[in-house]
């Protein structure tokens, strides 16, 4: 999460074209102040005219964090991030990061997969939009990409009060599977994933309809440890699953 930062001081001549960027309309003005890295007008134009901060023209362009990332702007990157622009697409927007990519401007690209990872790492289309790019700019991105890459975390993960998942990484076969126990929703998800990105299934199983009630009440102990709610317990308490007798259940 990136803090919220202080608009700058104007550069010069910056606050005698402001009023340009404020009579553009459906966003424009917001746009192309962060096209020109003009932070200083960019909050100004947030500030006085309401625009969504996520606004695009149309089906495949870029919102304002997209037409600065594409310019280079750090500055202007760095504060629309900070005040609450998204990273990921808005609808139809284009993806911010593919705007940096495609402008080889790696310095705001870093910026915006930091601010991606740090909430969720990219699905496969995510990656595939990217990828779409490096071939689009003859851009060869394995090394970028190599130097983004994180070790696939491992085991239980508290994602809520109610909510914990866990996961298993198998190199050997290059698959992930994470399984995610909402207390709330009384749901159990199964995700098969590949390694490189790419998801192959995902089951949903109500708790009520389980075969195997020990998952629950191992996940429930669990979430509690990692500091979520007790809530859980007296949930696990109320289930009386179906039982088949020699079905394993759950991930080893």
């Amino acid at each position: 999460m990136h803090k919220n930062i202080a608009a700058p001081l104007p550069k010069p001549g910056e606050e005698a074209g402001l009023s340009k960027y404020l009579k553009m309309e459906y966003g424009k003005g917001l746009r192309e102040a962060a096209r020109e890295g003009k932070t200083w007008t960019v909050a100004k134009v947030l500030q006085e005219t309401g625009t969504h901060i996520d606004s695009y023209w149309t089906h495949g362009d870029p919102a304002a964090l997209g037409c600065a990332a594409g310019g280079g702007h750090v500055e202007t990157v760095r504060y629309l991030l900070s005040v609450g622009a998204t990273p990921w697409k808005n609808n139809s927007s284009s993806l911010p990061l593919y705007e940096a990519l495609k402008n080889r401007q790696f310095e705001t690209a870093d910026i915006l997969y930091e601010a991606m990872t740090n909430e969720r790492p990219l699905t496969g289309d995510e990656m595939r939009e990217v990828m779409t790019t490096a071939i689009v700019s003859q851009l060869d991105l394995s090394s970028w990409f190599d130097s983004k890459k994180k070790k696939e975390p491992e085991g239980w993960l508290k994602l809520g009060v109610l909510e914990v998942s866990n996961i298993g990484v198998k190199k050997e076969i290059g698959l992930k599977l994470t399984e995610i126990f909402n207390f709330e929703t009384r749901e159990r998800i199964t995700v098969v994933e590949k390694l490189e990105g790419g998801r192959l299934s995902m089951v949903k199983e109500n708790f009520d309809r389980a075969v195997n009630g020990d998952l629950f009440a191992a996940a429930a102990e669990k979430l509690v440890e990692l500091g979520g709610s007790q809530d859980a317990r007296d949930i696990v308490a109320g289930i009386t699953p179906r039982r088949k007798k020699g079905f394993p259940g759950g991930m080893s």
